[in-house]
């Protein structure tokens, strides 16, 4: 809907007719005829017939062109021509301009002359089918005009329905590509979360791999240190492995290793040194067939005395020795860092 400014004269008045005249597909002319202002008073010239032209501006808004009031109408010559002026707009036919110039004169001579005599009246009636023969050419040619004009815009309206219809497979043919488009990011995506699975899974197994063998290698690991556990040890890895820390406590040991008391007292007695006095432990240890001389027994009995410290170092030692057959004693290794 289009809100359009007429005039008071126009729009001013009720209780009277109004008609519609399609000029072209640019043009319509609205006759207002007859009724009364708003106060009652009826309608007087020149207002009593007006027409109100409204033209569609190719900014496709609608305006009021021309406004011709009950004086403007009475001029014929006026009227007529501002009808065939809108009218050759609208359709764009030149031969519309010649039937109007032509018109006037064609009517004119159709009409009948008074007074005339048979020779006139015969010259009257060839001169009037010749007028007739020229108004029904101009009338075919008009005709033909307005066929052309119809054929070209349903051409051109054929054309337009190509083009969108083509436009519109080009769309189709857009969403197509996008819809393909998308579909493979999504298996492209759907492939990379694979692929990152299978690499977490991947992942996963060689850990758990590791892990297995990590937790192989510690129970073959723990397996060699209980076996040396139960290995018979020599005097002198023992005494190297002790001697920093338990010369002093040489005789607890002793006890502890089920060392005669006799053994000991008489080690007492002698004028020698600490680390002596332990070495001769260790040796009457080992030597004792009775007793269970093992590694084990020699850890428990510094657990016994409260060395902790020694025993630990022992028993680090041990778990360093990768398998049974690796334990070569001290003659040819021997741990000075211990």
């Amino acid at each position: 809907w289009f809100q359009i400014d007429l005039p008071e004269s126009v729009t001013k008045r009720g209780i009277h007719s109004l008609s519609t005249f399609y000029i072209s597909k640019h043009c319509v002319w609205v006759v207002v005829t007859g009724g009364a202002r708003d106060d009652g008073v009826l309608v007087t010239d020149p207002y009593i017939t007006m027409i109100v032209e409204l033209v569609h501006t190719p900014d496709n808004q609608w305006c009021v062109g021309n406004i011709m009031d009950s004086n403007d109408i009475g001029k014929k010559d006026q009227y007529q021509k501002r009808l065939f002026d809108r009218l050759i707009e609208g359709r764009g036919d030149n031969q519309i301009m010649e039937l109007r110039l032509a018109l006037p004169q064609i009517v004119e001579m159709r009409l009948p002359l008074p007074n005339s005599d048979s020779s006139s009246t015969s010259r009257v009636s060839d001169n009037s089918r010749e007028k007739d023969r020229q108004i029904d050419e101009l009338t075919h040619q008009l005709r033909e005009s307005e066929e052309s004009r119809q054929e070209v815009s349903q051409r051109l309206e054929h054309v337009r329905r190509e083009a969108q219809q083509e436009r519109n497979q080009q769309q189709r043919d857009i969403q197509e590509k996008d819809r393909l488009l998308h579909l493979q990011e999504v298996e492209i995506r759907r492939v990379k979360e694979s692929t990152q699975e299978l690499q977490k899974s991947d992942n996963y197994q060689k850990e758990t791999i590791l892990k297995l063998e990590q937790n192989s290698q510690n129970i073959e690991r723990r397996k060699c240190f209980h076996d040396l556990l139960k290995k018979p040890p020599e005097s002198k890895d023992v005494f190297h492995l002790v001697r920093q820390n338990m010369s002093a406590d040489w005789h607890v040991l002793g006890g502890q290793l089920n060392v005669g008391m006799n053994f000991r007292e008489g080690l007492r007695r002698e004028s020698l040194n600490n680390e002596i006095k332990l070495e001769k432990v260790l040796i009457e240890w080992i030597g004792n067939e009775t007793s269970d001389v093992t590694w084990e027994v020699i850890i428990k009995a510094l657990e016994a005395c409260r060395r902790r410290d020694v025993a630990k170092k022992i028993t680090k030692y041990l778990e360093e020795q990768d398998t049974y057959d690796k334990y070569i004693g001290f003659d040819d290794f021997t741990p000075f860092s211990l």
